[in-house]
């Protein structure tokens, strides 16, 4: 027969439980707070220099993404900035797949080609 938990045996593990899920929300809050410190603290337009190392890209990089309008860029004087949405849309643009999203990919092509493969076999077959 199961034994029965006392009740202060069950206090305690409830307090646990309380203890365990507030400390992990206060991370979860701590995390949170971290991000919205770090999104207050980038600037709407960065110099060369600042998009680079908000980037993690040289100076050389940035340059070049200017020269060659991969992003768009303004002047002032001899100095070039950007806006900061401009480098975000350009890095989110250049993700590369998970290799759950490349496995899928190859499994719905090779399904394509196989089912393109049995309808020429039938057009073959009808033709003969």
């Amino acid at each position: 027969m199961p034994e029965l938990i006392n009740r202060e045996a069950l206090e305690l593990m409830l307090e646990g439980i309380v203890r365990n899920v507030t400390n992990a929300k206060m991370k979860h809050l701590e995390y949170e707070i971290e991000l919205l410190k770090r999104a207050k603290s980038i600037k709407p337009v960065m110099s060369v220099e600042e998009a680079a190392g908000y980037a993690c890209k040289s100076v050389h990089t940035i340059r070049q993404w200017a020269k060659n309008g991969i992003v768009p860029y303004f002047r002032e004087g001899k100095n070039i900035y950007f806006n900061t949405d401009d480098i975000n849309d350009y890095l989110t643009k250049i993700r590369f797949a998970s290799q759950e999203e490349i496995d899928i990919e190859a499994e719905s092509r090779i399904k394509k080609l196989s089912t393109n493969r049995k309808h020429n076999d039938k057009i073959r077959t009808k033709q003969h």
